[in-house]
Formats: C-alpha cells, structure tokens, sequence
C-alpha cells in the first residue's frame, strides 16, 4: 500500500494509505473507500475489510481529523460534520477516483451519508456498519441544548484534566500510531471499551472525540436518506449498546434499494477487536454484486 498527505480545502493535512494504481485482475474494478469511526481514532479500525478485499479492489483509506497521522485541529468549528465529508471528497478528486464504493463505520456511517449529500454522483453503493439514525430527532434537540448553556464546555475540560491526570499518575507514554487489530480489549470481545486507546492519547486528542460527536447529532440524516439511490448494505451488532441494530434496520427500510445484516452477539467494535470472518463474508459478497 501506498501512503502520503494531502491537504484538504482549510490546509489540514489529512494521511491516506491506497493501492489505486495497482493491477486488478483484467477488468477495472470501482474502488473501495474505507471511513472509519471513533474520533482520535485511525483507519486500521477497518484493516480486517481492507486485507478482505485488496486483492481483488482498488483501495483507498485515509485517518480523520483529528485522529491517527491526520493533523490535530483546535477549534470546535473545525469538526463539523461537513468539513469531515469534504475531506473525504478532496482526497477523492486528488487520487482522481471518479466513482466509489464506500464502507464506513460508526461515526463514518455518518461521514459517509454527508459525503453523498455533498456530491452523490461519485458513490457507487454504501456500506454502513453499526450506523446510527434518530427518527424523531430529540437527540440533535438535546445536544444543541447542552451546546447553548455551555455544558459541553465544562464536559470537554472535565475530560480534558481527568485524562491528562490519569496519564501522568499512570506514567503512560502516548502510541505514536495505533493498529487497532493488535488490541488487547481487555473487557472482553466485541467491548467498547478500549482502555489501551483511553490511556494511550492525549487529552487534546481524546477531546476530539466529543467535538465529533456534537458534529454527529447536529445533522438531520432523514432528508439524505430519501435521496440515497444507490444499494446499501448495513451491518450492526445485536448486543450494540451504542449504535443500536435497530438504527441499521431503519436506515435499510428507509433507501431505495437498501438490505440490512445483525450479528446476535456482535457489539459495537466487533469489525476491529477479533478476526470478523462472517462479517467480511457477507460485505464482499455485496460488493460483488454491485461494486
């Protein structure tokens, strides 16, 4: 695989890793765009699909804002749900990727759905794993309550010191970049909880992960849902206490050519935290049928 840096529109310097030039087999074959999740996170979150389909696709993956080789940026502002799609939109027209696929996680399902918002014509099919949807919209109503009394300041610097503080009595020294695949998840597989992340950034970082979220529930995805006219495939996890498998099944209830899968004993970091066989199965499986 490839790597480099590219620039995106406002100068954040964002790291990619593809194999676009690479021969696949005798026919052309539309590329595969990988999003991961987790602000502060990178894309070896998604390193299992990637090695599942590399030998047959073009690929291309790249670290958010914020998160792995990409630059850390300061300002709330500078993680707003449209500035993340248009990081993945100037990556795609720098490598010169006229079509795509995507497969997205978490927090990327949403990054995904917005880059097809902002230019659907460069979207082949979506592959959404463990997305999230709110129908009745009282989770953006909340956030925007707690943004406006400025609770989620207080909340962002009471993660900011209690981090710095656990680290330095722990005398942590900071990964310089992550593989998610060579975790140790401590609680168990398919947790959450990813105490080796946690111990390992720093408070800055760490914050990026709250800055993202406000960025996730300020956005009404209902009104893209009804645009979405490419096939789309979501993956949940029935014992997903984050991102619940409900939310997959109405996301694929609600486009236009859309099938959903739930693993029953699958949680939320189930892509990542074990080799996920069956999962990968059945992403391949859809993307030869439509990628």
């Amino acid at each position: 695989m490839n790597q480099g840096i590219f620039e995106s529109f406002d100068g954040t310097g964002i790291f990619y890793t593809e194999n676009l030039n690479n021969s696949h087999g005798n026919l052309p074959k539309i590329p595969i765009t990988f999003i991961h999740g987790q602000s502060g996170g990178n894309h070896t979150m998604l390193k299992h699909q990637m090695n599942c389909v590399e030998k047959d696709y073009p690929v291309l993956a790249f670290d958010l804002r914020g998160g792995g080789r990409s630059d850390l940026k300061p300002n709330q502002e500078d993680y707003s749900l449209e500035n993340l799609a248009k990081d993945a939109l100037g990556l795609l027209e720098h490598r010169k990727v006229q079509k795509t696929n995507i497969v997205s996680y978490s927090l990327g399902t949403t990054i995904a759905l917005k880059l097809f918002e902002l230019c659907p014509e460069k979207i082949n099919s979506l592959v959404l794993l463990h997305p999230t949807y709110n129908p009745l919209k009282t989770t953006g109503k909340l956030n925007q309550f707690i943004v406006n009394s400025g609770l989620n300041t207080v909340f962002e610097n009471t993660v900011a010191y209690t981090f710095a503080l656990i680290n330095r009595l722990k005398g942590v020294n900071q990964m310089s970049y992550m593989d998610y695949t060579k975790l140790e998840i401590k609680t168990g597989i398919g947790s959450y909880v990813n105490t080796d992340y946690i111990k390992s950034r720093t408070p800055k970082e760490l914050l990026t992960r709250v800055k993202f979220a406000f960025a996730r529930l300020q956005w009404d995805v209902e009104e893209v849902l009804k645009k979405v006219d490419v096939p789309v495939l979501c993956i949940s996890g029935g014992a997903d206490s984050w991102t619940l498998p409900s939310a997959a099944e109405e996301i694929a209830s609600r486009v236009q050519n859309g099938r959903c899968k739930i693993f029953p004993g699958n949680k939320h970091s189930a892509i990542y935290d074990h080799e996920p066989k069956e999962i990968n199965e059945v992403i391949l499986e859809f993307l030869k049928e439509f990628g």
